[in-house]
């Protein structure tokens, strides 16, 4: 960019600092000579993870990557682009190294392991500490705590499920970033987690696997719930039911049910929305059905869970629902219980009554359709008394946990 004034020339050498677009203009700049790099080495540019100005990448020694840094450093030096003078103690700026920290972690892919380096952890060790001593906070504290936390999560995979009371939390403020807040019960408890996480992220822990689609030998458990109305006839029952099936949906073996108690489907949450209209609710309650029935059939396996609950579905891969906290509640419950049996948990949209095994779920979850087929009933006291006071109790996934 330029302008002409007094007669002379005047070009800018340095983009705009501050503007959105000097961003972009990098990026998309950035991007270009990370690609031709690629091309040029014929090294896969799916094994290259560019952030703005950082461009980590993966590779062993045979698949090119040395050949992609020397023509990353040779496009960088014809298109006179500064680099970072490589840092003998491998952060930040290194080449072709084992180990390094990369955007604030420590990476070692001898053993595959990531940690926080010591600086990082006492920095947000503190800013958490001081939350929870004064035991009120900003707006400001929570986004620069939140914003942390979604960068750890990145690699603590384990953590997504305990963002949600920050997040409730951090819209309470309605953008005031003038007020000062107590901090709730639920939230407090959920950031003597995050203490512990941080202190597990700092000793070191196993780098996760990247997310991927269900495996030829995963188990597909199809389940149900009825709501819809305030109350049922007084003779028949319905509830939740759980069929484990093929990877077709096409075979039906019942795993277990539970039924709804009296007024269950008739109380109200704390927006004042009635139990039998919160299908997210309801058929996340279906989901847990096999980890608390029958959870040595589940521990150490891929677990498909079919829903017809597309919310549900979506709700799963963040571990919230952002308009239903109960729902939110009984994902970090299934988030738990998956934790403690070793499994690993994919949510699959399946279109109501689409298949054998979605039909037969959905006729178990119901008595009167249900007469010639047979479930038995789900026992699990934590659930049930929960059932019969359906409050946001937030220890619910430890008291499952410890169910089993």
């Amino acid at each position: 960019q330029g302008f002409s004034w007094l007669g002379r020339i005047f070009i800018e050498n340095r983009l705009i600092f501050g503007s959105a677009k000097s961003v972009s203009d990098y990026d998309d700049f950035a991007e270009v000579v990370a690609r031709l790099a690629a091309a040029e080495a014929d090294f896969p540019f799916r094994f290259t993870y560019r952030t703005l100005d950082d461009l980590p990448l993966v590779g062993s020694r045979s698949s090119n990557i040395v050949k992609f840094t020397n023509t990353y450093l040779h496009i960088c030096r014809r298109l006179n682009v500064k680099l970072a003078d490589e840092c003998p103690d491998f952060v930040k700026a290194f080449y072709l190294s084992s180990h390094g920290t990369i955007l604030g972690i420590r990476f070692n892919a001898s053993d595959l392991s990531w940690r926080i380096n010591e600086d990082k952890y006492s920095y947000w060790d503190a800013k958490i500490s001081k939350i929870l001593s004064s035991n009120s906070s900003t707006l400001k504290q929570l986004e620069e705590v939140t914003g942390f936390l979604e960068h750890f999560c990145l690699l603590f995979v384990f953590g997504k499920a305990f963002r949600h009371n920050i997040y409730i939390a951090m819209g309470d403020f309605k953008n005031n970033y003038s007020s000062t807040k107590y901090v709730s019960k639920s939230l407090r408890n959920d950031l003597i987690l995050w203490r512990v996480f941080l202190d597990a992220g700092s000793q070191g822990l196993p780098i996760p696997s990247r997310p991927r689609s269900p495996g030829p030998s995963s188990l597909h458990i199809v389940s149900d719930a009825a709501g819809g109305q305030a109350s049922s006839p007084p003779h028949e029952q319905i509830g939740a039911a759980s069929v484990l099936s093929s990877h077709d949906l096409s075979q039906v073996h019942p795993v277990a049910r539970v039924w709804w108690p009296d007024k269950f489907l008739e109380t109200k949450d704390g927006k004042g929305a009635s139990f039998c209209h919160k299908t997210a609710t309801l058929e996340a309650i279906g989901l847990l059905i096999p980890f608390l029935h029958c959870p040595k059939l589940v521990k150490n396996q891929e677990v498909v869970l079919w829903v017809d609950n597309l919310c549900l579905h979506q709700a799963w891969l963040s571990r919230f629902s952002l308009h239903d906290r109960e729902a939110t509640l009984l994902l970090r419950c299934l988030h738990v219980l998956g934790a403690k049996l070793e499994c690993w948990i994919h949510v699959q949209h399946c279109p109501r009554r689409s298949s054998p095994a979605s039909v037969a779920a959905d006729n178990l979850s119901r008595e009167r359709t249900s007469r010639a087929s047979y479930a038995p009933t789900l026992s699990s006291p934590p659930l049930y008394k929960w059932l019969l006071h359906p409050v946001l109790d937030w220890d619910l996934p430890w008291k499952l946990a410890s169910s089993i």
